[in-house]
């Protein structure tokens, strides 16, 4: 009797030891999962308005880490009727060209900030993600069309047109913040 009472002693014993590994390993598991959260999202979208295609950027400032390696994406599409030359530029707040990130990934392959790519129309997009990597207050700025150089973004902000009373005006600008 005292052998069967170990054996089967033995048996819950291992049951439980199992059940603690599984548990601690799916625990440090979902606990890694919680912190690779992966860019912070902001659209850029060019829409059709009028007659015209206008473009407009989320109006949602985004806040970033460099300790917890955040980064920033950017996801612009073109529902425009026209294919359309864009690039994403970046300034700090005294309004100098800035390159507060590191190497960006893409989808499609090769477009960045500061890079002329372009949009396909009715629905052309691309997806930009850059890591934080200087601290500091910055905005991103999207050109399409014209103002769009091959030579890439201008050292200062190009002024934006003034709208007249009672016109729509759309959000060009995305304020960032990078801390330590």
């Amino acid at each position: 009797m005292a052998r069967g009472f170990r054996t089967h002693a033995c048996k819950l014993l291992l049951r439980s030891a199992s059940a603690v590994a599984i548990v601690v390993i799916v625990g440090s598991v979902s606990y890694d999962i919680a912190y690779a959260k992966g860019p912070q999202k902001r659209n850029l979208k060019l829409f059709v308005h009028g007659t015209g295609c206008e473009h407009e950027v989320e109006a949602k400032a985004a806040k970033l880490e460099k300790a917890k390696q955040d980064s920033l994406g950017w996801r612009v599409k073109n529902d425009c009727g026209i294919q359309r030359k864009a690039m994403v530029c970046v300034y700090d707040a005294k309004g100098q060209r800035a390159t507060p990130f590191g190497a960006c990934t893409s989808v499609p392959p090769g477009v960045g900030l500061g890079t002329p790519f372009t949009l396909s129309a009715n629905g052309g997009s691309a997806e930009i993600d850059c890591p934080a990597q200087t601290g500091g207050s910055y905005f991103a700025m999207m050109l399409i069309g014209e103002a769009v150089r091959s030579s890439g973004c201008p050292a200062s902000p190009p002024k934006e047109r003034v709208s007249g009373a009672g016109e729509e005006t759309f959000n060009h600008r995305l304020p960032i913040e990078i801390v330590p």
